[in-house]
């Protein structure tokens, strides 16, 4: 499988369209991986329009009417890809939070991650966690990556998840977004991917997309810059 992953594509807000070369080889692959921060349903409805299989999750500046999930997966050539924002670590996260905080703290408070090593640690557990036991309705609410009332029992649940889980069996793919900075590591057992953002919203430093070949359970991982 052909895999394109994007994500904080963030239109119309801090981005006008999807830069053409990006556009074909979204139309291109296999299958479109969207990691949150699409905007707006006009412009998750153009995404769909334009790929040929497509699956999204709901980034922190998506609406909650949207109609996407917080944690989703792909499962192809014996690899399994499990899609996350990354704005929240669901076994972490404060879940004390209301739905209209201060903003100046609710970020820190509601622990909303921002880069680095919180960032991969939210993605990487959300992987592990689906990898052991799948998604499950608690792990979906404590992925929600915006500030809300999460049950504090979802992320104790998540937690014990998390302990239990060991390093999966099979090849495990974690793809996030949220940082709008390129990543392409190895954490706990699993690969760790984020797109960057696909139109170059602020604060992303480049213009990025990836592209995953998926073969008979192998990961072939290339970066797609746009030349300014």
């Amino acid at each position: 499988m052909d895999l394109a992953i994007v994500s904080d594509s963030h239109i119309p807000e801090r981005a006008d369209a999807i830069p053409d070369p990006f556009r074909e080889r979204i139309a291109a692959a296999d299958h479109t991986l969207h990691v949150g921060d699409v905007q707006t349903a006009d412009a998750l409805a153009a995404f769909r329009d334009l790929a040929d299989g497509w699956t999204g999750v709901r980034g922190n500046i998506d609406p909650a009417d949207v109609g996407l999930p917080t944690v989703a997966t792909v499962e192809a050539a014996g690899v399994t890809v499990v899609a996350v924002h990354g704005a929240v670590n669901p076994a972490t996260r404060d879940a004390t939070i209301g739905p209209d905080p201060d903003p100046d703290d609710w970020m820190a408070a509601s622990g909303v991650v921002e880069d680095g090593r919180d960032w991969l640690a939210a993605v990487t557990t959300t992987a592990r966690v689906v990898a052991a036991e799948g998604i499950t309705p608690e792990l979906e609410r404590a992925c929600i990556p915006v500030p809300a009332e999460v049950d504090a029992a979802d992320v104790d649940a998540v937690a014990a998840a998390a302990d239990r889980a060991g390093d999966p069996e099979g090849t495990v793919v974690a793809v996030g977004g949220h940082s709008h900075r390129v990543v392409e590591d190895s954490h706990r057992g699993v690969t760790v991917l984020n797109p960057g953002t696909v139109t170059g919203a602020d604060p992303g430093p480049r213009t990025t997309m990836l592209t995953v070949e998926l073969t008979d359970g192998d990961v072939d991982v290339t970066l797609h810059e746009l030349d300014e």
